[in-house]
């Protein structure tokens, strides 16, 4: 993953739209090579305005631009002040602790009552003042207590200051961080093209509008293919639908007018969409998780990625051996999809630990059995 930029508008001061640009070029290069993603908000206004918001996966960090720089003294009352006695404002308050305080303030705030983030994952929203110009030396007189949400840094040493603020309680997905684009109502003409990974945008869209969750969608040749009426929205699992849509990679479904791998984030869109919605374990849901995610790959440097894979590949293998009556038909079922799978592009490093999940599985089952059995092993 990488970078996503939404600004509302231009700044009205020449030294913030400079320091945005810089802040943007630090962020555009860590984040390039990182399976993580970074959504940078600025000149938003969420009951205050910020200079900047940052969503990433461990923290929401409010940012601060100053257009200042040398012998820098920081305290929580009082005047912030240069060695030549210049004073740092605070914008309308007295100094800068006090406009970051009501910031993150605001920002939790405003981030609830929006419906953007729940109350246990903005439980604490750190701030982060950046100094436009170089700090020689910071005599930073804050109490142990702020510096744990506060933190003084110039653009230099930015990117090391906001890697070093994790809150544990945040915990945003890559998926979750691109939803919030919708939740905070970012319009297409305020993303930033100049420092946004256009890709992760284009992914949003298969999740939000999949074709394959369409009651109405007909595949190139002809045929229905809605995962929303073959399952009757997830009530049924029809064993054979697996098959049907593992072939959405194949050219008489893609045709002309799409590719496997665009049809394989569609189908991706539609499972994740139903699995949201599902009261019981649907296996054929579960599987056709399972196919997405190993084609796609992202499993291999995304964890949340890997995690629903293992999850999903044990609920179905579970739920197929209650529904099977004939273990025989099970493994030969199981034995089966997995080729087809394997036949129709996914990844086949991860079959060993497939089927060191099965094996897990099979061992607690019986072990349940015999303990029912007050046997004694």
């Amino acid at each position: 993953m990488s970078l996503l930029v939404y600004r509302v508008k231009k700044f009205s001061n020449t030294a913030e739209n400079i320091q945005y640009k810089a802040i943007c070029e630090i962020l555009r290069a860590e984040y390039s090579n990182k399976k993580e993603l970074c959504l940078f908000v600025s000149n938003y206004n969420i009951i205050n305005e910020f200079d900047g918001i940052i969503f990433k996966n461990d923290a929401v960090v409010s940012v601060e631009f100053k257009n200042y720089g040398g012998n820098l003294t920081v305290c929580e009352n009082g005047d912030w002040t240069l060695a030549d006695g210049t004073i740092v404002k605070g914008g309308t308050r007295n100094n800068p602790f006090e406009q970051a305080r009501i910031n993150k303030s605001c920002l939790k705030k405003g981030l609830i009552e929006k419906g953007v983030l729940p109350e246990n994952q903005v439980k604490h929203v750190p701030a982060l003042i950046v100094f436009n110009q170089p700090i020689d030396r910071l005599n930073n007189k804050l109490t142990n207590r702020t510096k744990c949400w506060l933190h003084v840094t110039d653009n230099k040493h930015f990117f090391q200051e906001l890697e070093d603020i994790t809150v544990s309680s945040t915990d945003l997905s890559n998926d979750d961080l691109i939803r919030l684009v919708d939740r905070l109502e970012l319009q297409d003409e305020w993303l930033d093209k100049d420092y946004s990974d256009l890709s992760a945008v284009e992914d949003q869209n298969y999740y939000d509008n999949p074709k394959f969750a369409k009651d109405d969608f007909v595949a190139e040749n002809g045929e229905s293919y809605s995962l929303t009426i073959d399952t009757d929205y997830g009530k049924t699992a029809p064993l054979n639908l697996v098959h049907k849509y593992i072939k959405v990679v194949d050219d008489e479904i893609c045709g002309t007018s799409s590719n496997p791998e665009d049809n394989v984030k569609h189908l991706l869109g539609a499972v994740r969409l139903m699995l949201k919605s599902l009261a019981n374990d649907n296996p054929v849901i579960e599987l056709l998780n399972v196919y997405c995610i190993l084609m796609l790959g992202e499993y291999k440097s995304n964890k949340d990625a890997l995690s629903l894979l293992e999850h999903s590949y044990e609920n179905a293998y579970s739920a197929l051996w209650d529904k099977f009556d004939n273990k025989h038909d099970f493994y030969e079922y199981i034995s089966n999809v997995k080729k087809d799978m394997y036949d129709h592009g996914a990844d086949r490093s991860y079959a060993e630990e497939m089927e060191l999940i099965e094996l897990n599985l099979e061992v607690n089952r019986y072990c349940a059995m015999i303990g029912k059995l007050n046997w004694k092993i």
